[in-house]
């Protein structure tokens, strides 16, 4: 992504980062020493608030990320124009919660720093509850206009599944939200069902879930090269997506019941989308391994 041009630097308006989804997120490589001052000047322009760390500073011996916060509570460091100050550190099980007071001259901001520290290099948590959980604080720390930014080392494959994850969840609220606000009629069903090729930049409340993570990580690697890089990761976040849906199951169930005389149609229409919610076999609903193999498989090959 293009920063302003600082005088008699040439190259000085580059920064290794790239937009998401209608400038929601930013995705970037790590800081590095020669490229921290960039990197606060990329949080200033672009008026960020909240930024997402998925990896540590050194691992296996090999370092991912320059520290560009101040060690200790109180200190602060100086970025180029910038003066950087630690104001509060909470630890949590896996991850660190910062708050940040970036100055520049009279003006002075404030932003909420997240680390997550047990996410490997190319790989998955363990289990998708924390990530879940990172993923609910991000939803009440983002402000309207003010882009996330997501970085881990390179900033593809962590941040990637993590941005992945967060749109796919919010595909599933939004299904949540239209069935607790629309009248379902036949008419509103069959305008909701329509093919998201013939809408831009949505996506049809009655596909797949499978068919939304692929069209999701098509997006996102139209915008930045290589993200979601493992098959691993690819999993991870429908996995992410089937344990949120398992836990939000009986709301959604409550409501279609609900609905489901005022419109049958629509009803029949979202249970064979999403059979867990009619037969309430899971494995059903996720489908075979080799499905879920093969969506990624298509999507190296497209991209």
């Amino acid at each position: 992504m293009k920063l302003s041009c600082l005088p008699n630097e040439l190259g000085s308006d580059y920064i290794n980062a790239n937009f998401i989804e209608e400038r929601s997120y930013i995705s970037c490589q790590a800081p590095l020493p020669s490229t921290v001052n960039d990197f606060w000047r990329m949080v200033w322009e672009t008026n960020s608030t909240l930024l997402i760390m998925l990896t540590r500073e050194a691992e296996r011996g090999y370092a991912k990320a320059f520290r560009y916060w101040p060690s200790s509570v109180g200190e602060t460091s100086k970025c180029g124009c910038f003066e950087v100050q630690l104001l509060k550190e909470s630890l949590y099980h896996g991850s660190i919660k910062r708050y940040l007071s970036i100055t520049k001259g009279p003006i002075k901001r404030r932003v909420c720093h997240l680390q997550y520290t047990h996410w490997p290099d190319q790989g998955t948590p363990l289990l998708t509850e924390e990530i879940s959980k990172l993923l609910d604080k991000k939803k009440k720390l983002s402000k309207p206009g003010s882009p996330t930014i997501v970085h881990c080392s390179a900033g593809i494959g962590r941040a990637g599944t993590f941005i992945a994850a967060d749109i796919l969840l919010k595909k599933m609220n939004s299904l949540i939200s239209e069935l607790q606000t629309v009248k379902l009629e036949e008419k509103r069903a069959e305008e909701i069902s329509k093919d998201h090729d013939n809408q831009q930049n949505s996506f049809s409340l009655c596909s797949t879930p499978l068919k939304l993570l692929k069209q999701i990580v098509l997006k996102l690697r139209e915008h930045r090269c290589g993200m979601v890089q493992t098959e691993e990761q690819y999993r991870f976040i429908y996995q992410i997506f089937k344990d949120k849906l398992i836990s939000d199951w009986a709301k959604v169930h409550h409501l279609l019941k609900i609905k489901e005389d005022s419109s049958r149609s629509f009803s029949d229409r979202f249970k064979a989308s999403y059979p867990l919610l009619h037969s309430n076999e899971i494995e059903h609903f996720v489908g075979p391994d080799s499905v879920l193999f093969n969506s990624f498989s298509t999507i190296n090959v497209k991209s």
